[in-house]
């Protein structure tokens, strides 16, 4: 599991109140009430800082809601070289592309970027089909879907 440091995710994230919880299954959690969040559900989310308290408290990590924001996440899977150590040239070639906060993904074996795309007129979850070349799949998504964060930052 990857190390965390929340203090590096970006300030504008942490004004919404779009934040959840979630344990090792990656299944969101209402870090208020300990049961499910829903990404449907506003009323499941919280603040940034109630989040944070409640991961710590229980050993979890927190997640970012995308419903209601202008921001999009990208989500890059197996997307290392053989050694572990750096991206493929088609997941860097992406991550240079977007230009925007990127972080390592909990397994550390992914990268998650957040752009802020203002008003989106696609809404939801879009996949890649099949294998892409020099990564596992390639996920998009606007609402109605969550990123586990850790902070660690990939520069």
């Amino acid at each position: 599991m990857m190390q965390r440091d929340y203090d590096n995710i970006p300030a504008e994230l942490k004004e919404y109140p779009n934040w959840v919880c979630y344990g090792e299954d990656k299944t969101p959690i209402n870090p208020r009430t300990g049961k499910g969040a829903k990404a449907n559900d506003p009323a499941t989310w919280t603040d940034y800082e109630t989040a944070k308290a409640a991961a710590e408290k229980h050993g979890w990590g927190i997640g970012f809601e995308f419903s209601g924001t202008p921001y999009a996440g990208v989500d890059l899977d197996d997307c290392f070289d053989d050694c572990g150590i750096s991206p493929t040239p088609e997941a860097q070639a992406i991550i240079d592309e977007l230009d925007s906060y990127t972080e390592f993904s909990p397994s550390g074996n992914g990268i998650h970027i957040i752009v802020n795309v203002g008003d989106l007129s696609i809404k939801g979850k879009k996949n890649s089909t099949g294998n892409i070349e020099g990564m596992k799949k390639l996920e998009m998504y606007t609402e109605d879907r969550y990123f586990t964060m850790t902070g660690k930052v990939y520069e």
